[in-house]
C-alpha cells in the first residue's frame, strides 16, 4: 500500500489513515463460522434423511409386505366363519361356498382354496403367528432377516338375514 501522498491517482487505497473502515474482524469471522456449521449440521441431517428414505423406498419386502396384507384383508370381509389352523400357524376363511386356508408352509405363506393348489403369498418367513381376540385377527411374522412385522385385521361377518 502506498502513502497518500506518495502513490499515483488511479492507485490511492481508500483506507487511510482517517479511514472508519476496520477490515475483516474476529466477529465476522465467528459468525460466518457459525451460519457455514448450521448449514453443514442441516445438511447432514437432510442426507440422513434421503438415505434412509431412499433405503426404505427400495425395500422390496415392505411392498410384499403390503401386498399380502391386503389380500389378506379382502379375504377377511364378508366372512362365514374363521378358525385357527393347527397351532396358529395358518387361518381357514369360509366364504361363499368354500374354504381358503392360508398357512405356513416351509419358508413362504401360501393359500389354499378348497385343499386345492398352492400360491404363494408372502416369501422368507421364519415363523407365524396367528391369534383371534374377536372380531380381529392378529398375524406376527418373521422373516428370515430377522426383521418382524405385526398386523391387525377386523373380521367382518356375512349377515345371515341377506
Amino acid at each position: 500500500m502506498c502513502p497518500i501522498n506518495h502513490c499515483p491517482a488511479g492507485r490511492r487505497s481508500a483506507s487511510g489513515p482517517n479511514s472508519r473502515e476496520g477490515g475483516y474482524t474476529f466477529i465476522d469471522a465467528l459468525l460466518q463460522l457459525t451460519v457455514f456449521a448450521a448449514f453443514c449440521m442441516f445438511s447432514l441431517a437432510f442426507l440422513t434423511w434421503a438415505a434412509q428414505t431412499a433405503g426404505r423406498m427400495t425395500d422390496d419386502s415392505a411392498v410384499e409386505w403390503e401386498l399380502f396384507r391386503r389380500e389378506l384383508s379382502a379375504y377377511l370381509q364378508n366372512a362365514d366363519g374363521v378358525d385357527i389352523l393347527g397351532l396358529g400357524e395358518g387361518v381357514s376363511v369360509r366364504r361363499g361356498g368354500s374354504v381358503t386356508d392360508i398357512e405356513r408352509y416351509g419358508q413362504l405363506i401360501r393359500k389354499r382354496v378348497d385343499n386345492r393348489g398352492h400360491e404363494q403369498m408372502l416369501l422368507n418367513v421364519e415363523r407365524i403367528s396367528f391369534s383371534l381376540d374377536g372380531h380381529l385377527l392378529v398375524l406376527e411374522v418373521m422373516f428370515l432377516n430377522g426383521r418382524e412385522r405385526r398386523t391387525a385385521h377386523t373380521i367382518t361377518y356375512e349377515d345371515p338375514g341377506q
